[in-house]
């Protein structure tokens, strides 16, 4: 009898004690509402509105950090890129031509500028007062009265897809098929090819901050060509792939040395400007390919395909900064969580550190140690086995030098 009340108790805990931590877990994506099955090819924001375009639902909008989605125009056309500026909204379709909402996207006009006009926009950027458009076999195109009217920018009658375009500092940064990366820093008046170490041309993704630009490539044959990183302004790439399980990229977003890839299977998070990656897909129900991120509001949010959008706060993935200026260790939730017998603990350390990663039980009681040595900056993962423990609620705790952090697990039997 006893036996059975301490189960009791224990579902009882169990219960009570999963709300907070589904809600609450820092390794979590979270499902969004209104958008339902639908392939998501491109976020922005716009203040506090967020738009989605769908592949044939047209624009979706959110007023509410993306918890939920209401259909804001262009139903049933396939929108493929979405871009803001100011409070105008720009949507380019994929089988050619580009509209624009003034009103948040409550009404929307086609726009009629000749440049412009039957093209499939695949990107938009914005730099300073003016937008940026790459399109389908037909170079870049900027405006500078909020996407009113456009004029096409010299790229040399270039033949092949431009899939992606970014901007930073000065810069506008275009990559396409076959071609590789183009830069201008003259408003987009004359370009430069900038391959040097890029040994993959066929670019869909870019990001840029500063002099640091990443690119997602893909191969001739459609297979992943992984992420190459350039430090001084496009001058020189390499690959920087070390963690990457997949290497098809479809999306790249970035918020400080923190950049975040969009994959074929899932997305991936660098804490270190690309040096190492950790997959950071726990709470997805089946990994989805990602072909749209955006970071807004304190939030990340996935565009997938047939599973809508997907958000959590960007505050669960970023490291963070202690009051003496040293980096955090990035640890992860365990997973599985709940979990029953076995589950992985996965961590990484932005520096050489004395590590000590201990197991405590709900009231505190250290009840294993499973790391305590010194570790070289990287990646880790260690598979625990709680066979000798009761069902309940425990905490692990990992300490690097000065740094301590601490997660919650549910064990199940």
């Amino acid at each position: 009898m006893k036996k059975l009340f301490n189960k009791y108790v224990i579902l009882l805990l169990l219960i009570a004690q999963f709300t907070l931590i589904y809600e609450s877990s820092s390794a979590q994506w979270v499902y969004t509402n209104g958008i339902y099955g639908g392939n998501v090819n491109s976020l922005t924001v716009s203040g506090t509105n967020l738009f989605a375009s769908t592949v044939s639902g047209g624009v979706f909008k959110s007023t509410d950090n993306g918890a939920n989605w209401v259909q804001s125009g262009l139903a049933g056309n396939n929108v493929f890129s979405l871009g803001a500026i100011g409070s105008n909204i720009l949507a380019g379709l994929n089988a050619g031509g580009t509209f624009l909402s003034t009103n948040n996207g409550a009404n929307w006009d086609a726009i009629s500028s000749t440049p412009l006009l039957g093209r499939s926009i695949t990107g938009f950027t914005t730099n300073g007062a003016d937008i940026y458009a790459s399109a389908n076999n037909n170079g870049v195109y900027r405006s500078t009265d909020n996407g009113v009217n456009w004029d096409y920018c010299d790229m040399i009658n270039l033949q092949h897809t431009l899939y992606t375009i970014a901007s930073g500092g000065n810069s506008i940064y275009a990559g396409g098929w076959f071609v590789g990366v183009f830069r201008s820093t003259n408003n987009g008046n004359s370009w430069v090819n900038i391959n040097n170490g890029l040994t993959i041309l066929n670019v869909i993704s870019l990001a840029v901050n500063g002099p640091n630009i990443f690119a997602g490539t893909v191969t001739t044959s459609g297979g992943g060509g992984g992420v190459f990183r350039s430090t001084n302004y496009g001058a020189n790439w390499m690959a920087v792939n070390n963690g990457l399980t997949d290497l098809y990229i479809k999306s790249i977003v970035l918020s400080g040395t923190n950049i975040f890839v969009g994959t074929q299977g899932g997305v991936f998070c660098s804490t270190n400007n690309g040096d190492s990656w950790v997959d950071i897909n726990q709470g997805f129900i089946t990994i989805p390919q990602i072909p749209s991120l955006l970071i807004a509001n304190n939030y990340i949010y996935a565009g997938t395909n047939n599973q809508s959008v997907w958000r959590r706060p960007l505050s669960e993935l970023i490291v963070g900064i202690n009051s003496k200026g040293h980096t955090l260790s990035l640890l992860q939730q365990n997973y599985p969580n709940p979990f029953n017998h076995f589950t992985v603990i996965r961590y990484q350390l932005r520096a050489n550190s004395d590590v000590i990663l201990k197991i405590y039980d709900y009231n505190g009681k250290e009840v294993a140690t499973l790391i305590n040595t010194k570790q070289s900056k990287g990646i880790y993962e260690i598979k625990y086995d709680a066979a000798k423990l009761k069902a309940g609620i425990y905490y692990y705790t990992l300490s690097a030098n000065d740094i301590r952090e601490t997660k919650q697990m549910i064990l199940i039997k």
